[in-house]
């Protein structure tokens, strides 16, 4: 944010005291209550703004327009073949309700697309005719139906499970890489035990009187015995871990030769 705000100092030398301004009122203080005071918004708060950055916010938002109709779309397909196969397959009350909670996550999706279109298009439109620029009459044009619906509907629900998987098998790999870690952890304990214990035979030790020799072998047992205390302490603690990652809907094991992410 800091970035930003410096860059934005250095083409709009009056954003400084605009932000100023807004953050001596209430509720402004949270950085996502922050205003980024782009060219439009300073544009009508009365200060006067370059128009090359109208410009180019602009496109950036005509843009916005776009993605966000395009993800919207993706969305409502999604859920129409979702609530299509609840209704020809789903009967019981726990897949009723699991399938009623994903239709519900996707719902906020497209309803949060809806309001940053028309955040977005509300800027289009009105600064248009300002900037001299032509607003394609794809924009003010009833919708028309393309009859390929069906096929959108399979391909955005392909793209969604693709996603849906990715994240499933991202947290396979997490697990893979859990017991990886725990494998190390006594191995790497049972080293540095094992260290310690050559330090006993150092060559050094020959140089010192009897009771820094003693000295020396017992601080070196010591050490060794808490690094392997330490080690068995993990070995046990992590045992029911281990079979829990092993078990149950998508368990993978680190002693597989080949990992199946599923």
């Amino acid at each position: 944010m800091e970035a930003y705000f410096e860059a934005q100092r250095e083409h709009i030398t009056h954003a400084k005291a605009l932000r100023d301004q807004i953050n001596l009122e209430p509720g402004t203080s949270a950085l996502w209550n922050v205003p980024l005071l782009l060219p439009s918004e300073i544009h009508m708060r009365g200060s006067t703004c370059s128009k090359a950055l109208l410009v180019c916010e602009w496109w950036l938002q005509h843009a916005a327009c776009h993605d966000a109709l395009e993800l919207m779309r993706k969305n409502l397909l999604i859920c129409t073949g979702l609530i299509s196969y609840k209704i020809k397959y789903l009967h019981g009350q726990y897949d009723g309700t699991q399938s009623s909670q994903t239709v519900n996550a996707i719902s906020a999706k497209i309803r949060a697309c809806a309001s940053q279109y028309r955040a977005s298009f509300a800027v289009v439109e009105k600064y248009a005719k300002k900037l001299d620029v032509t607003l394609s009459w794809i924009w003010m044009a009833a919708g028309v139906d393309s009859g390929n619906d069906g096929k959108a509907m399979h391909d955005s629900l392909r793209i969604a499970w693709c996603k849906a998987s990715a994240r499933a098998h991202r947290w396979q790999e997490e697990c893979l890489l859990l017991q990886e870690e725990m494998r190390q952890v006594p191995v790497t304990l049972e080293a540095q035990a094992q260290e310690w214990e050559n330090h006993r035979a150092n060559e050094y030790l020959s140089d010192m009187s009897t009771e820094m020799i003693e000295g020396r072998i017992a601080y070196a047992n010591r050490q060794a015995s808490l690094r392997r205390t330490l080690a068995s302490y993990c070995s046990s603690k992590w045992a029911n871990v281990l079979v829990e990652l092993g078990s149950g809907l998508g368990d993978i094991r680190l002693s597989e030769s080949e990992y199946v992410l599923a």
